[in-house]
């Protein structure tokens, strides 16, 4: 009985909205990450990395829409303390899928606001240090949490053409967990092998800025 009962609501939702709408398309601009650090000495300032990725929407009712995307990121990050004379580089690699929803607003040329959040899977974390004019490297992948999440928020504006839609949007992204996973990690150059240790109270959260452009297609169904 359980189970019908939740197929019949499942088909009932769907037939809700037998005209929906979905648009498909691609995207491509800029990721700016900022951080919010506790702990690591000297701190982390974020570079400007590309951000490409697809993007999917789905009309829940007229100028409301469900928004997602699946996303490549790369976070790039300078550091490190003066007093130790160390500067460091670190670099990671996100899937990242944010699902908002997201509201027009107009008919031709539409602005658009949206809220959501954002899941994030680790594909790959590097470090290099600088340690007295020395240059050291490590994967810090083991460092770097599988998944993280977060809250989006932005808007943007699109414009309809005959047969596809052309946007610009920004959003911002507010990590609220920790990216580090306490642990040791090794740096290495031709002569050398270091051990450093992530401890439990060093917090890095993420706070992404990224700028997309894109071209989307609607498809009716």
């Amino acid at each position: 009985m359980k189970k019908l009962f939740l197929l019949g609501v499942i088909l009932s939702i769907g037939l809700l909205n037998t005209k929906a709408q979905v648009r498909v398309g691609m995207v491509g601009g800029l990721l700016s990450s900022d951080f919010k650090v506790e702990s690591i000495d000297g701190g982390l300032d974020g570079k400007l990395r590309p951000s490409f990725g697809a993007s999917f929407d789905y009309s829940v009712q007229e100028n409301l829409f469900v928004n997602a995307k699946v996303l490549y990121q790369s976070v790039f990050a300078e550091g490190g303390s003066a007093l130790e004379d160390i500067d460091l580089e670190f670099n990671a690699k996100f899937l990242e899928l944010p699902i908002t929803l997201k509201y027009e607003f107009g008919t031709t040329v539409n602005p658009y606001l949206m809220m959501g959040v954002n899941l994030a899977y680790n594909m790959d974390a590097d470090v290099k240090f600088t340690m007295n004019n020395v240059d050291f490297e490590g994967d810090f992948s083991e460092q770097v949490k599988d998944f993280t999440f977060g809250i989006l928020f932005g808007g943007g504006v699109s414009y309809k053409l005959p047969n596809f839609i052309l946007f610009l949007e920004g959003s911002y992204m507010i990590g609220t967990d920790n990216i580090l996973v306490a642990g040791e990690y090794e740096i290495r150059n031709s002569t050398i092998t270091l051990t450093n240790t992530i401890d439990d109270n060093d917090v890095v959260k993420l706070r992404n800025l990224n700028v997309l452009a894109g071209i989307m297609i609607p498809l009716g169904l």
